[in-house]
């Protein structure tokens, strides 16, 4: 649908009604029977409801000098209003509205405030877990104060929610371990677990209200799973047995994991056949899906 308006070729601000009522995609057009020598041209726009006035995209102090403008927005409008300024000459002005039925995704879901001039539709690279600030991770360095000798150090995790596994990296730079994940029915816990480890965010932006990580930690006891009892994660990374040779080696799971709400184990031991201390750096991810 087409309607055109009348105007005056004078300064100021002009308010032209729009009567569809509804969401629609609306082409502008300005033109006068005889150009102005100077001057120029702001359009806005106010939706139902609204008593806000939006400058349209590259609608600002728009030179009319040739006579024509023409601009394009979205919206449920209900006014236009139309400002000249530093207007000499010129005679006729008439707006011209075409408007179509228009589907337009709700904002959060433009960037650009939703009706900016460079306004696309927002595509984030990533888990909307970790927009929702649901992401841990747990990095835990074992170096040389602190290396994995004959005893294996064990995490125990206690995650009370459903959640997914993005990363699970082991990497050593002195001697040979293996890494083994098991849940609670496996096997059978021992000793205290008394060290405890605050999960770590893996976004810390103000964009979403902080989450509580329901998660808890701690390391100190023991985990003997039973006899056949298979891994959920095996990892193996052992560096040279050459001291000359020996470089950083890591190791990581191949793919996503979603488990469900229970305790769970990661053990991290020696390696068979290999003497002495054991250092390097263990990483995990996890997003918690309540």
């Amino acid at each position: 649908m087409t309607t055109s308006y009348q105007l005056q070729a004078v300064n100021g601000s002009q308010v032209v009604p729009i009567t569809d009522g509804s969401i629609r995609s609306y082409a502008v057009g300005l033109s006068f029977g005889v150009a102005p020598s100077v001057g120029t041209v702001t359009i806005e726009t106010q939706d139902i409801g609204s008593a806000t006035w939006v400058e349209a995209a590259r609608g600002t102090g728009v030179d009319i000098t040739s006579g024509q403008a023409s601009f394009s927005f979205d919206g449920a409008i209900r006014f236009i209003r139309v400002t000249f300024a530093g207007l000499v000459g010129g005679s006729n002005p008439i707006l011209w509205v075409s408007s179509q039925s228009a589907m337009i995704p709700v904002f959060d879901l433009l960037t650009d405030g939703g009706n900016g001039p460079v306004r696309r539709l927002r595509v984030d690279n990533g888990q909307t877990g970790f927009f929702g600030r649901r992401m841990w991770s747990l990095s835990y360095e074992f170096a040389t104060a602190n290396p994995i000798a004959a005893t294996p150090l064990v995490f125990r995790l206690i995650i009370p929610v459903n959640f997914i596994i993005h990363a699970h990296f082991l990497s050593v730079d002195q001697g040979g371990l293996t890494l083994r994940t098991y849940e609670a029915s496996q096997g059978v816990e021992g000793g205290v677990f008394g060290v405890t480890y605050t999960p770590s965010s893996e976004n810390s932006m103000s964009e979403e209200p902080a989450y509580s990580f329901q998660a808890q930690i701690a390391s100190g006891g023991t985990f003997t799973p039973g006899v056949n009892e298979r891994p959920l994660t095996p990892l193996r990374v052992r560096t040279s047995g050459a001291t000359a040779q020996q470089s950083s080696v890591g190791l990581g799971a191949v793919s996503e994991k979603g488990r469900a709400q229970g305790t769970y184990y990661a053990v991290l031991a020696r390696m068979s056949g290999v003497a002495g201390d054991c250092t390097g750096v263990y990483n995990l991810v996890i997003e918690e899906r309540p």
